[in-house]
């Protein structure tokens, strides 16, 4: 799935859900569609993708199995003609379509399939983050067509995540002695509508389609992939791509905080019309969806020695003033977050509901916490004191955050100052955003700003927040909890939707108590900007993330 949080930096990988939905009958096709990345793809291999624009530019080229509708959430045939469940769950059968090519005209086989989980199992192929969806699995192939996928234990998701499996083709593969760091990674050999032209890096990557596509004949691709070329022009500053948008150098971008508020509904008012029908050349609107599609915070480093305690991480979500890192960050474009699963969906606990549970801005607790902790202030210091490694030091630590985004820059600066009048000196460190990709995925931060998708309709909590998932994973803060260990294993083995849905609640209790993350805020919408001459049938999916672009047409 791929996510839109213009303002976060790290993002959800969620096996099978894959959207679509239906454009107008008689769309018509050809021309060219000009989009944005905001940095270089660092591979276009779908299990070895981690930022959002390797996800998004690899799903560019190659498709899963099955796909989930948008907005029905059911399965439709993509790669797979057939899917049929055992009755006891633990294997599930696929046949695949005889008709599904890869871009050099060899079919889509077994073979693929077997390659690409091989691959993604091998503890040497940097496919951890996927790798945990698939534990317990084992493939088995019956013909060069059908196979099937086996499972010990079967879990909640298990059909989806197979579902979603998304392969790889094998000949273009099977001779590189190390997959991770394979040139072919930028050279696709894919199954999608589009096939790449040309890429420059730092520069414009740019596909055309395929005429004659094999998947033009499924209902599940009917009016979709319409244009002839698609440009991804890479614009790391929004700024940047603001500009751009307004000159008609790209046809769509999605929009900061400030450039929604003071510019499309301020000062560019007169060039923005409210609907693709406004008469004006621009249109900018909310696109909402039905769930919370993203959320941020600040990310802690729990192997940090002052970090790992928990009277220190409570002490720092007292020094937060939500309401300005709301209204003055996020320019009031966002509410409150208290929960990694939506804070206003079934995932979230009555408990968190309730203001008096939430933390507060509260200086006087703050410090009250870190008394508690061992740590003084002493007449004509600013900051409190504490030994650390044989030696007495300030209490300091590095905040990181995107040097693009200047709502991260407003909200940096509203902790630096709340932090220092409580004792805490504040280190303010921006970092490019694949600079800033890489100090998360090698924990080389202390606290961080750092964003997610909000997991999926029904999330699974392994890839954040499982101690498994510390090492090569997404828990970039080193959260570790036998209990939620142990709850997430439940929840994943639940078929129950509503004992799940207490046992997200409990994790999600324990993860506001426990502080990995100091939680704070989420958005059920995409502020987005479009050039008047795409069209399209549907602008989001009800459980999308972000606008149908598949769907745009001219």
């Amino acid at each position: 799935m791929k996510l839109i949080p213009i303002l976060l930096l790290s993002f959800l990988i969620v096996p099978g859900s894959f959207t679509r939905a239906e454009s107008p009958t008689g769309a018509s096709g050809g021309g060219a569609f000009t989009d944005s990345l905001g940095m270089t793809p660092l591979t276009l291999v779908p299990f070895l993708a981690r930022d959002a624009e390797s996800m998004d530019m690899a799903s560019q080229f190659y498709l899963p199995l099955f796909e989930k509708d948008g907005d029905t959430l059911k399965d439709s045939p993509v790669l797979a003609s057939k899917v049929v469940v055992s009755k006891d769950r633990k294997e599930t059968f696929y046949e695949l379509n005889s008709g599904a090519r890869w871009s050099d005209g060899t079919p889509v086989t077994s073979d693929d399939v077997e390659f690409t989980f091989r691959k993604i199992m091998d503890p040497k192929v940097d496919a951890a983050v996927l790798r945990g969806f698939f534990e317990g699995v084992t493939f088995r192939k019956v013909d060069g067509r059908k196979f099937s996928f086996q499972v010990a234990e079967p879990k909640f998701n298990t059909l989806s995540v197979l579902n979603g499996f998304t392969p790889v083709q094998k000949k273009q593969f099977e001779k590189e002695a190390d997959l991770n760091k394979s040139k072919e990674g930028m050279r696709p050999v894919g199954n999608s509508p589009y096939v790449l032209k040309s890429l420059s890096r730092d520069q414009v990557i740019v596909l055309e389609r395929l005429p004659g596509w094999w998947g033009d004949t499924l209902p599940s691709f009917r009016n979709r992939f319409r244009f002839k070329t698609l440009v991804f022009r890479i614009i790391a500053d929004p700024t940047l791509r603001y500009e751009k948008l307004v000159r008609n150098e790209i046809d769509t971008s999605t929009l900061t905080s400030d450039q929604y508020v003071n510019q499309v509904k301020g000062v560019d008012s007169g060039k923005f019309g409210t609907s693709r029908d406004s008469g004006k050349t621009l249109w900018a609107d909310r696109f909402k969806t039905a769930r919370a599609l993203s959320w941020a915070g600040i990310a802690i480093n729990l192997k940090h020695p002052w970090l790992s305690s928990l009277n220190l991480r409570k002490a720092l979500a007292h020094l937060v003033n939500y309401e300005d890192v709301i209204q003055k960050g996020f320019m009031g474009t966002a509410s409150r977050c208290v929960s990694p699963f939506g804070s206003s969906g079934p995932y979230v606990s009555d408990h968190l509901k309730a203001n008096s549970s939430r933390y507060s801005y509260d200086p006087k607790k703050a410090r009250e916490l870190l008394l508690q902790d061992g740590f003084r202030q002493e007449p004509g210091q600013a900051f409190f004191l504490k030994e650390l490694n044989g030696k007495v030091q300030p209490l300091r630590f590095v905040f990181k955050f995107m040097n693009e985004s200047p709502a991260q820059q407003r909200v940096a600066q509203i902790l630096k100052e709340s932090f220092k009048k409580a004792g805490i000196d504040l280190e303010l460190r921006p970092e490019d955003p694949g600079v800033m990709f890489q100090s998360l995925h090698k924990k080389e931060f202390e606290l961080a700003f750092s964003g997610w998708g909000a997991g999926g309709v029904q999330p699974d909590p392994r890839q954040l927040w499982a101690s498994s998932s510390i090492e090569g994973g997404s828990n970039y803060t080193s959260f570790l909890n036998a209990s939620v260990d142990e709850m997430i294993r439940q929840a994943n083995v639940e078929f129950n939707e509503g004992k799940r849905e207490k046992l997200l609640q409990k994790i999600g209790d324990i993860l506001y108590e426990q502080v990995p993350y100091v939680f704070l805020m989420e958005r059920d919408f995409v502020l987005a900007a479009l050039h008047s001459r795409i069209q399209s049938g549907k602008w989001i999916r009800k459980y999308g993330t972000d606008l149908a672009k598949d769907l745009f047409y001219e």
